[in-house]
């Protein structure tokens, strides 16, 4: 395919790159990388208008009157199968971990689809599979409630940090305990306390 000399491709380069030209913006490091891709692949395919949409969030729901129904063992095979049925519906999990009575997902949100869509599907998939897979002893439900919150690029590594470390995290605290810290601390935030 021959590469087209149309200079208006280059504009999605210069209207995404603004975002990012300060240099103490957390993107100005991928700022080279991400103007190369828009010149060369604007060029190439004569795109005039690209959309870039990066909604990182941090998810965290419970079972159904915080029943302790997962035991190391089976919380390993729902989140194994969490991350199946993901894949399957379009929805990038990035790290997924929990303890006996909840969940903690740090997902990618696509453009398309809002939080609560996203997690109806991953709770409801879930809650079926379990109990098809008679997993529990009892019927299995996840709470209708959830906690989400966005995830600035900066403190990715930490939320991932600690997503992988619920098992130790909660020997000193319980899920009870934690929620309402998010909360506190969520709430406090958008108030300005």
């Amino acid at each position: 395919m021959a590469m087209t000399k149309d200079l208006g491709a280059l504009a999605p380069a210069k209207r995404f790159s603004a975002h990012f030209r300060d240099e103490n913006h957390p993107s100005h490091k991928d700022y080279n990388l991400i103007s190369e891709i828009f010149l060369i692949f604007g060029a190439k395919f004569n795109i005039t208008t690209m959309s870039f949409v990066k909604i990182m969030v941090h998810a965290v729901w419970a079972t159904k009157s915080r029943e302790p129904y997962m035991n190391k063992e089976i919380r390993q095979h729902i989140i194994d199968h969490i991350y199946q049925n993901g894949k399957l519906k379009g929805i990038y999990i990035d790290r997924l971990n929990g303890y006996t009575d909840h969940m903690h997902c740090l997902l990618e949100l696509n453009p398309d689809m809002s939080i609560s869509k996203a997690l109806g599907l991953l709770k409801g998939e879930s809650a079926f599979w379990i109990n098809k897979e008679r997993l529990t002893r009892t019927k299995f439900e996840w709470a209708d409630e959830y906690f989400a919150t966005s995830v600035s690029e900066s403190i990715i590594p930490s939320v991932r940090d600690y997503i992988e470390k619920q098992e130790s995290h909660h020997q000193k605290k319980t899920f009870e305990q934690e929620y309402n810290e998010f909360i506190h601390t969520f709430f406090r935030q958008q108030d300005g306390k």
